[in-house]
């Protein structure tokens, strides 16, 4: 655990403002199913004691009950994954949250046997697997779905600001022609538009109900949707990493893939 004083954090949106006080447990990586579809790519979480938690700007924060016992809080305006309860007491933050870089590092995986088949949880890029030929997609309270076409071929990591607070850690989609999306329930699809310029500027949409990340469109058009949102093997292979300039502080990239400072 480590301690440093002044730490804020916020959504994407900047509707919910918190701050932390106190020891922090340091940041542990979950590929559980859940937490790929809440975060559209794995879930990493950090901790802090529940009284050192300062929800000074509850904003539009909503919650949802994910599993028995389990709650993860997300914002309701631009979908960012935030929060996740569990043990009376203590309170799981996601570090892409973050507002500046804190003493925190990635002290374990959980759930690996439950990686995407796109990646590993090692950090090496994984062999290709079967090649389906259309992925059905869905949220985690399974209010929305879609299917696309397969297999997603290559995937791309962004660590961006707006990746990062978005999925609590960093982001992976894969592209595909929107008009190619075939939905199957969309009524709780919410779509948030950053204001701003370049790769950033872009329209993510989440479920209201769950907060699941779903997909982004980007100002040319172009459409991409979060790896996590795949229900089973999406047959495709993280192929590099994007805005690694502005990557966490907390974790390494050690997967010797093909890597851009900024946007590509």
């Amino acid at each position: 655990m480590g301690q440093q004083a002044g730490i804020g954090g916020s959504c994407l949106c900047g509707s919910v403002g918190f701050a932390l006080r106190g020891p922090l447990r340091d940041v542990v990586i979950c590929h559980c199913h859940w937490c790929r579809k809440s975060s559209g790519h794995v879930f990493a979480s950090a901790a802090i004691a529940e009284q050192g938690l300062d929800l000074h700007r509850p904003g539009a924060l909503a919650w949802y009950r994910s599993s028995p016992g389990v709650r993860r809080g997300f914002c309701a305006g631009c979908g960012s994954s935030l929060f996740w309860l569990e043990a009376e007491g203590q309170v799981r933050f996601a570090p892409g949250a973050l507002d500046a870089p804190a003493l925190l590092r990635i002290r374990g995986q959980i759930f690996e046997e439950s990686a995407g088949d796109y990646y590993t949880p090692s950090g090496r890029a994984p062999r290709v697997g079967m090649a389906p030929a259309r992925l059905d997609c869905s949220c985690l309270c399974g209010e929305t779905g879609f299917s696309v076409p397969g297999p997603a071929g290559e995937i791309t990591a962004c660590h961006c600001s707006g990746c990062r607070k978005s999925s609590g850690h960093f982001g992976a989609s894969f592209a595909v022609d929107e008009a190619a999306v075939d939905w199957h329930g969309r009524a709780t699809v919410a779509e948030f538009v950053l204001a701003g310029s370049g790769h950033e500027a872009a329209t993510r949409g989440f479920c209201r109900i769950c907060g699941s990340s779903l997909y982004h469109r980007d100002p040319d058009g172009s459409f991409q949707v979060e790896a996590g949102a795949v229900d089973g093997r999406t047959g495709g292979r993280l192929a590099q990493h994007l805005c690694v300039a502005q990557k966490g502080s907390y974790y390494e990239l050690t997967d010797d893939l093909p890597q851009n400072e900024g946007r590509a």
